[in-house]
């Protein structure tokens, strides 16, 4: 019997798919891409498998679109963080980017307060950074 879809992984796929077909991609093109096996990614596209988080700059770069971009139409930070992403990424490169959106993600689960908290850890975190310009 098969598995049920998961409703979050077919979001997932049709957003993926509304992006491929926008580039003028084929599946192939984007699973060589991706170095991986056509059937692996249109499992991507159709929900029956999910792609890691570690793994969303290379599924981007196979898109042909940024991270941030990619991120935001999967509905993985809001859009007001893509520009302020878009940044540290040409900065800093793309994990440090993908932590950016990683952050978000988690701010968007906690309490104000805790959002706070964390705004704080990370401006001390970027003072190193601030004072190498």
């Amino acid at each position: 019997m098969a598995r049920p879809i998961d409703p979050a992984a077919r979001r997932i796929g049709l957003v993926l798919r509304s992006i491929r077909e926008q580039q003028g991609l084929t599946q192939l093109d984007v699973a060589l891409a991706l170095g991986k096996q056509a059937g692996t990614y249109a499992a991507y596209e159709a929900g029956r498998s999910r792609f890691t988080l570690p793994e969303l700059t290379s599924v981007a770069e196979a898109l042909r679109v940024s991270t941030p971009y990619l991120a935001t139409r999967l509905g993985f930070c809001g859009g007001e963080v893509q520009p302020f992403a878009e940044t540290i990424m040409q900065r800093f490169g793309p994990k440090v980017g993908g932590a950016v959106l990683a952050i978000d993600r988690v701010a968007a689960l906690i309490e104000q307060d805790d959002a706070a908290a964390l705004d704080v850890v990370l401006r001390r975190f970027a003072l190193p950074y601030e004072n190498r310009a």
